[in-house]
């Protein structure tokens, strides 16, 4: 295994393909006001495709950013009444003296507009950890980032774990298990309180074996409900009940509701 591949990781690939650099940029543009949904690109050579909400209409932008020097973005979009407004909102998110006019291009139906960016773009602190870009593009609260935070220290090779994004506040958590060439579907779902119960659900192979592992390390193997779990056929489904202490509980409470206790009943 290349001793760079880390076994835990949030992992855009394929989904957005997001470089640090194009992160910092959408990231700059979100603090300021804009609104817009990243769209999938498989591809990371392609441009990155938003769908910006502006003015009660939504249009599909398109966005390039250069790390050369100077660092440059162009942004392309059909000419129409919304490229000129969002024109007005990149001009005040950016600055109007950063715009290049020598870059502008236009045709009928599209219009190409070029920025200047300073050497690092305003909005977040480097050493701050996990921007909101990151934070929206996963959508996990308090409890899930908890049980996150336990898997990554509990993951150790032969088995790596990438965590894909979700979009929505619920849903479970969906992960890909890889071990070496071969790789697998696991979900998992947290609810509840006092105890607080986490389900994984995966195939039932060795693989899915290994995962238990880590799981049973992350929290606590004397946490298993194994009444409640399934651990023969073609799926397991693991059932943990942990009742954390009182400082742990204290990090949920601020997101902690009765309806999401109740909200993802056990799947099987």
């Amino acid at each position: 295994m290349d001793r760079e591949t880390p076994f835990f990781r949030l992992a855009q690939e394929p989904i957005f393909n997001l470089s640090e650099s194009e992160e910092e940029f959408l990231e700059m543009l979100r603090e300021g006001g804009l609104d817009f949904d990243i769209l999938p690109r498989p591809d990371p050579t392609r441009f990155v495709i938003l769908s910006v909400r502006l003015d009660q209409a939504t249009q599909r932008v398109e966005i390039e950013v250069d790390r050369g020097t100077p660092r440059t973005c162009s942004v392309l979009t059909r000419r129409n009444a919304f490229a000129e407004s969002l024109k007005g909102w990149l001009d005040r998110i950016l600055g109007s003296e950063r715009f290049d006019a020598r870059r502008y291009a236009a045709s009928r139906r599209y219009v190409w507009y070029a920025y200047i960016l300073p050497t690092r773009l305003p909005g977040g602190d480097p050493g701050s950890g996990e921007s909101s870009l990151r934070r929206s593009l996963f959508n996990f609260d308090a409890k899930e980032r908890h049980f996150l935070g336990l898997l990554e220290q509990a993951v150790t090779g032969p088995l790596r774990i990438q965590v894909y994004p979700r979009d929505s506040a619920s849903g479970g958590l969906e992960l890909m298990v890889c071990q070496g060439e071969r790789r697998q579907p696991a979900r998992v779902f947290v609810k509840g309180f006092h105890p607080v119960t986490y389900q994984v659900i995966t195939e039932n192979t060795p693989s899915g074996w290994l995962l238990k592992e880590v799981v049973d390390r992350a929290v606590g193997a004397e946490h298993l409900e194994v009444e409640s779990s399934r651990l023969k056929g073609r799926h397991l489904s693991l059932i943990y009940g942990v009742r954390h202490p009182r400082r742990i509980l204290e990090q949920f409470e601020n997101s902690w509701s009765p309806s999401s206790a109740t909200r993802n009943s056990h799947e099987t």
